[in-house]
């Protein structure tokens, strides 16, 4: 079927506000997914590599949003996808 005076919509970050837990995870793991497949290896090392030392300071400074970066970055290394329980 085809509605050809349909319209649709996107509401940027409806469900997913810029500065929730899983805005930064997604971001994060994504990225790195991108650079992957368009990118190459050394840039790939050196966004992983500044990642990790965003995730670091982010600790040192007592904010909860590096512990996110983390988990994106070990999802990423352990090709972990899809629904995990820490978003539950």
């Amino acid at each position: 079927m085809f509605a050809a005076k349909a319209s649709v919509y996107h509401i940027e970050g409806a469900t997913n506000t810029l500065n929730s837990p899983l805005h930064t995870y997604y971001n994060i793991r994504n990225h790195l997914l991108f650079i992957e497949k368009h990118g190459n290896f050394l840039v790939l090392f050196k966004v992983f590599r500044d990642a990790m030392r965003l995730a670091a300071s982010k600790f040192y400074h007592g904010k909860r949003d590096g512990q996110y970066i983390l988990l994106g970055l070990l999802d990423y290394l352990f090709r972990r996808f899809g629904g995990r329980k820490y978003w539950k």
